[in-house]
Order: structure tokens, then C-alpha cells, then sequence
């Protein structure tokens, strides 16, 4: 995991988009997910992210535990943020919202890309190691 987030870092891509990529991977959750995050969802105090029914396969809400990490990248971008303003905003005037197509992070011209499929084997690793 280290390394994929040490990858996202190292790109070329806006600091909005390493960012949210960098939540993508701390949280397991689907770039949709995490493009339409708003702060309203989120709780610094309790260190949860509640994911709206609507926007669930399930069509039931789904709380998310926040790692300490994710609450430092959090707590590092809430400064002067609407409450409910988007989590992670376009950094292009006229996008509301991180375009899908940000997702798709080149590592090096010659690899493959890591996209969220990439991110969730990492993460489906990570805890199977851990048991």
C-alpha cells in the first residue's frame, strides 16, 4: 500500500486529485464514491465518512471508518471549505468536481495505470495479510 501511495504522490497530476486518490485507497471506496463526497458526510469528531443510501449498491447508507490517516488529509484540506461543499473539488474553473478520467493515474510511461480495481486488490491484500 505504501508504495501505490508513494506512486500516487510522485505524479505530475493537481494536488485535488492526489489527494482524493490518496482517500480512494485509505477508505476502499469506488472513485464515484469519492468524487461526490461531501463534507456534510463526513464527522472529524467521530472518524466516520457516511456514504449516502443513493449512492450505494445496496441502497442503504454505509459508515466508514477513518483511518488517522485519512483524518489528517481531512483535517489538512477543511480550512475555509463550504459545510457542504465537495470534499474534493475540480481544480479546472467551471468543474464542479474531479472529472472519473483523473482516476486513471499514469505510474511511468511504460506501466500499466493504478485505477481504483488496482487500489482495491491492494486493499483486499493489505487486510488478508493482516488476517
Amino acid at each position: 500500500m505504501g508504495a501505490a501511495l508513494a506512486k500516487i504522490d510522485s505524479t505530475n497530476c493537481a494536488l485535488s486529485t492526489k489527494r482524493a486518490l490518496r482517500f480512494m485507497a485509505l477508505t476502499a471506496s469506488r472513485q464515484v464514491e469519492v468524487r461526490r463526497a461531501t463534507w456534510d458526510q463526513v464527522d472529524l469528531e467521530s472518524a466516520v465518512w457516511v456514504k449516502p443510501a443513493e449512492s450505494m449498491k445496496t441502497g442503504r447508507p454505509h459508515r466508514v471508518p477513518l483511518s488517522l490517516q485519512a483524518l489528517d488529509l481531512l483535517r489538512g484540506m477543511r480550512d475555509g471549505v463550504r459545510q457542504d461543499g465537495l470534499v474534493f473539488p475540480g481544480s479546472r474553473p467551471g468543474w464542479p468536481r474531479i472529472g472519473p478520467e483523473a482516476y486513471r493515474v499514469p505510474v511511468e510511461a511504460d506501466e500499466a495505470d493504478i485505477g481504483e480495481h488496482e487500489i482495491a486488490l491492494l486493499e483486499i491484500g493489505f487486510l488478508h495479510l493482516r488476517g
